[in-house]
C-alpha cells in the first residue's frame, strides 16, 4: 500500500538505513513496477517519488556492511533518473508517430534491468487489451520484447509467457489475420529459443501440440532444426523427440 511504501522510504532515506536485502524480493518489486509502469492508472503524485525511490534502491544499492563493508549508494540516482524518464513514456503510452519517436529514448534505458521489467509491464498491458490485435497493434512492441531478451536472460520468462498468452488468445481477427498474428507470435517465440531460453519454449510448445495448426507446428520444427547443430543436450534431445512423437498430427505437419 502506498502507507508502506511511505514507510519504507522513511526507513531506507535515513543515514543509516536497514540492510537492503529486507527489499529487493521479486514480487515486492514487480508491486513496485506495476504501481509505476501502468498506463491505465496515473500514479498518486503524492506516492509517485517514493516509489520511484524506493524501486531504485532497491535494485542499484549494494550492502557489504555484514561483511564489515560499507554502503554502496552511487548507483541509485542513475536509476531514478532512468525511472523518471521512462515512466512518464509507458504513463502517456504513446501510438504512431508519438511512440516511434520515443523508442530511441526508450532503448537507451533498456540497459537498467528495472527498466526493462517496466517496459514488459506496460506492453503487457497493451497486448492483453482485448481488441489490441484489431485496432492498436504495432510490431514496435515486439520489436521491444526481443531488444530486452537479448539483453537480460532474467527476463525471458516473462516475455515467453506474455507472447504465449498472445498466441492462444481469442481476437476478432479474420481466420487468415489470425493464423498471420500466430505466426508473428511464433517467431518471436523462436527468438527466444535463439536467445537461450530452450527447455521453457520447447515446454511451451509440447502442450501446444494437440491443438496447433500444423502448418505453424512445421514451421516452428523447421525453423529450429535449421539452425541447431550437435551436439545436442539429453534434455533437448528428448523434448524435441517428445514433440514429434506427441501425436499423428505432428508428423503429419512435419511431413508437410
Amino acid at each position: 500500500t502506498p502507507g508502506d511504501v511511505s514507510r519504507l522510504y522513511t526507513e531506507f532515506s535515513q543515514s543509516d538505513p536497514p540492510p537492503v536485502d529486507l527489499i529487493p524480493h521479486p514480487e515486492f518489486l514487480s508491486i513496485l513496477v506495476t504501481y509505476l509502469f501502468n498506463p491505465l492508472k496515473t500514479p498518486n503524485p503524492l506516492h509517485r517519488s517514493k516509489y520511484v525511490y524506493v524501486l531504485a534502491y532497491a535494485v542499484s544499492v549494494k550492502d557489504e556492511r555484514a561483511q564489515g563493508g560499507v554502503l554502496h549508494k552511487s548507483g541509485i540516482q542513475h536509476t531514478m533518473n532512468a525511472i523518471d524518464t521512462i515512466q512518464p513514456i509507458a504513463q502517456k503510452n504513446p501510438v504512431g508517430v508519438e511512440l516511434n519517436q520515443a523508442i530511441p529514448t526508450i532503448k537507451e534505458y533498456l540497459r537498467f534491468p528495472v527498466i526493462s521489467m517496466g517496459i514488459i509491464q506496460w506492453i503487457k498491458i497493451n497486448l492483453y487489451e482485448p481488441h489490441y490485435f484489431v485496432t492498436s497493434y504495432t510490431p514496435i512492441h515486439l520489436e521491444l520484447l526481443r531488444e530486452i531478451a537479448t539483453r537480460h536472460p532474467l527476463l525471458h520468462q516473462p516475455i515467453l509467457e506474455i507472447i504465449a498468452s498472445c498466441f492462444i488468445k481469442d481476437t476478432e481477427l479474420d481466420s487468415l489475420a489470425a493464423l498471420e498474428m500466430k505466426r508473428n507470435m511464433l517467431d518471436n517465440i523462436i527468438f527466444l529459443m535463439k536467445c537461450g531460453h530452450v527447455l521453457p519454449v520447447l515446454n511451451v510448445i509440447q502442450g501446444w501440440t494437440s491443438s496447433i495448426d500444423h502448418g505453424l507446428l512445421r514451421h516452428f520444427m523447421t525453423q529450429i532444426l535449421g539452425a541447431i547443430e550437435p551436439p545436442y543436450s539429453l534434455s533437448f534431445a528428448t523434448s524435441m523427440l517428445n514433440i514429434i512423437c506427441a501425436s499423428q498430427s505432428v508428423t503429419e505437419a512435419l511431413k508437410g
